[in-house]
């Protein structure tokens, strides 16, 4: 067994670092808000604080509005339309589970936490793969972190556990198409974002390898009165296909003549006629 390891493995001081790339469809990086965000390592109460998306979501609808900078990708015939957030890791990981922290404005129901959507491998960075939906079931618990101090805002969480899928990506993105409630703001928020996985080949898991192999048994023979092996071609003499005459292995130097006995080349053993 491997635990789980958090992706990334360091707090995201900017777009680059470590060998971890973070892109968007699009990033309002206003107040404290940046194209990073998502994945800083801070939980913050903020309202504010993450990534938010510049383009804003249908204010009747909840859906995308069409913009440009909104992408489609499909998989297995089904299409993902909205605004994204990708992680680009150093190395590929098996995502088993997901920590998903959003914003939440408790008295004006400004909701913008994904509600549909879908998380999407890929390795080439063009060939996408599905490693999990979600559709209105992400059972948010709503002030995890606290609240700020304008109009009661707050931050919500979700846990996505339970994925099936066994592939290792390079390359893990969030597409978000639909938030949570219409609102007079519309754009999708992420405060933090977190990938529990297994990488592809991790130097550093605990556990060894143990390989099981079957060996002949070789015997003690410092005990025996004699010992006879056929084995060894060098332990007996041939005349024609017959058994001549056989060392003894044993300390005590035993050594015999012998009539009726040939050699098994299958098994390297002496083979007995049963009477002479």
């Amino acid at each position: 067994s491997k635990k789980l390891i958090k992706y990334p493995r360091v707090a995201m001081t900017s777009t680059s670092q470590d060998g971890y790339v973070v892109t968007t469809s699009s990033a309002d990086n206003s107040s404290s808000r940046t194209t990073h965000g998502a994945f800083d390592g801070t939980f913050d109460d903020s309202f504010g604080e993450g990534w938010q998306s510049g383009t804003r979501y249908s204010t009747t609808t909840g859906l995308p509005t069409g913009a440009p900078d909104n992408a489609t990708f499909t998989v297995d015939s089904v299409d993902y339309t909205g605004q994204w957030v990708k992680l680009q890791l150093p190395t590929k990981i098996c995502v088993k589970s997901i920590v998903l922290s959003s914003a939440y404005h408790t008295n004006t129901t400004d909701d913008r936490r994904p509600e549909n959507g879908a998380f999407l491998g890929s390795n080439d960075n063009t060939n996408w793969e599905l490693i999990t939906s979600f559709d209105n079931d992400l059972n948010y618990v709503d002030s995890v972190f606290g609240q700020d101090s304008v109009s009661t805002r707050c931050n919500s969480q979700a846990t996505i556990s339970g994925i099936t899928n066994t592939s290792h990506y390079k390359y893990i993105m969030l597409v978000v198409t639909k938030i949570a409630t219409t609102n007079q703001y519309g754009p999708v928020h992420i405060n933090e974002l977190e990938y529990y996985g297994i990488p592809e080949y991790d130097p550093e898991a605990h556990g060894t390898d143990v390989i099981a192999r079957s060996v002949p048994n070789v015997p003690n023979t410092d005990w025996l009165e004699v010992y006879y092996d056929a084995n060894d071609s060098s332990n007996y003499t041939l005349s024609g296909s017959d058994v001549t005459a056989v060392s003894d292995l044993s300390t005590n130097s035993r050594d015999c003549t012998a009539s009726g006995v040939t050699i098994d080349s299958t098994w390297n053993a002496f083979r007995l006629d049963g009477s002479t």
